[in-house]
């Protein structure tokens, strides 16, 4: 008897064929707010115990980041439109906002009496801390449509007399001062680097930061792990051998190339965790964005590897004690999520091999808010040899 209709159905009646189970006795029970929630129980024939199988694991899908195409502020690409469910979804990153409210309230210090500079505010609300912590003014540069909603916002706080909001691209307007005592932005993009701020916040420090200033934040560390996702790299890849019928194989190279953003499940983690490139962001310059990294996973256990997944942690380092955030899979989940970048090879590991190679990051020459990526790895195993060189962009 089967009560429900799901894919997942169709799943655990095939698993049942192939043990040569009879299907009529399996039973579903189904909560009806979420298919996701279906649970397959197979009563054995002539047994009175059961076996529970568990739903397949599986990521929310509406978080695919090609249903993103906005950048960290909520605006479009074009600088003008407000998407204003990005926004929402920035002040809802508790992560995030907390740790950057958290160091201006608890370095009081560092904004008393000081001119701070807001590159890309938003909504504001950055300057709003800055303000409420003691700044003698706050400089808050949008250059999107947001910038009229976020003059609304100081003045309806009480803040107009601290936080003046100048609207248009940072490179195309003069400040109202000479210099400023610190730099605040939430620059960080997807995989750290897609449509990012970075190159906006190295001509902002050039120009208008005092000597002794400070960038908030002034660290950011990329990281590499690896990961089985047997399930979702058949939904994302596969799909493409069967679509109602027809072979459509030749769009998964181009479907693999395509770096998924998405949550991804800590079990999930068959290896350990590589620190690729440390970004100090006082000292360097727009072309440290491109590098060319080594990299060695050691896998913790037997396994499959589907997928790297690539993320970064976020420090402050002027503050009393070091503070930040980390986008990594062991920690509370941020928008920015992880970066998985699928494999054409399903990687048989062993606990101890090694998993190695370099990965080369360069900003899209015709685009430079994209990003393209090129991974060279190789693995030399007892049940798996191989060695490949794939290609990624991020748009």
């Amino acid at each position: 008897m089967v009560i429900g209709n799901c894919k997942t159905v169709k799943m655990v009646l095939l698993w049942a064929i192939k043990l040569s189970l009879d299907p009529a006795f399996f039973i579903f029970s189904l909560d009806t707010s979420d298919c996701n929630s279906l649970v397959p129980t197979c009563l054995l024939p002539n047994d009175n115990s059961y076996i529970i199988l568990k739903p397949k694991r599986r990521r929310n899908r509406g978080n695919r980041r090609n249903n993103a195409r906005r950048n960290q502020q909520g605006q479009g690409r074009n600088g003008d439109e407000i998407n204003v469910d990005g926004i929402k979804e920035m002040l809802k990153d508790v992560v995030t906002t907390k740790t950057y409210q958290n160091v201006i309230y608890q370095n009081k210090f560092l904004f008393k009496n000081k001119i701070v500079l807001d590159v890309g505010a938003g909504t504001g609300i950055l300057s709003l801390f800055c303000a409420k912590a003691g700044a003698a003014h706050v400089y808050a540069v949008e250059c999107s449509d947001m910038a009229d909603m976020a003059k609304e916002i100081v003045e309806s706080n009480g803040f107009s007399e601290v936080v003046t909001v100048l609207k248009g691209k940072i490179e195309e307007i003069e400040l109202p001062v000479a210099k400023v005592d610190i730099i605040i932005s939430k620059w960080m993009g997807y995989f750290l680097l897609y449509e990012n701020m970075l190159n906006t916040v190295l001509y902002v420090r050039d120009k208008w930061l005092v000597s002794d200033g400070i960038l908030l934040p002034d660290k950011a560390s990329l990281y590499l792990t690896a990961i089985e996702d047997a399930d979702y790299k058949e939904d994302k890849i596969e799909f493409w051998n069967n679509v109602y019928g027809f072979n459509m194989s030749c769009t998964k190279k181009q479907a693999i190339m395509e770096p998924l953003v998405d949550t991804v499940d800590q079990k999930q983690i068959v290896t350990d965790c590589q620190l690729l490139k440390i970004m100090d962001i006082s000292q360097m310059v727009s072309g440290d964005a491109s590098f060319t990294v080594p990299f060695k996973l050691v896998a913790e256990r037997d396994d499959y590897i589907h997928a790297l997944v690539a993320y970064f942690d976020v420090s402050f380092t002027k503050c009393r004690k070091l503070m930040g955030f980390s986008t990594g899979p062991r920690s509370r989940a941020t928008h920015w999520k992880q970066t998985i970048l699928y494999l054409e090879d399903v990687l048989t590991i062993c606990e101890g091999e090694v998993l190695s190679g370099n990965m080369t990051v360069a900003p899209d020459q015709k685009n430079p808010r994209d990003i393209n990526i090129m991974i060279k790895y190789a693995l030399n195993g007892q049940r798996c040899v191989v060695s490949r060189t794939q290609y990624y962009k991020m748009r």
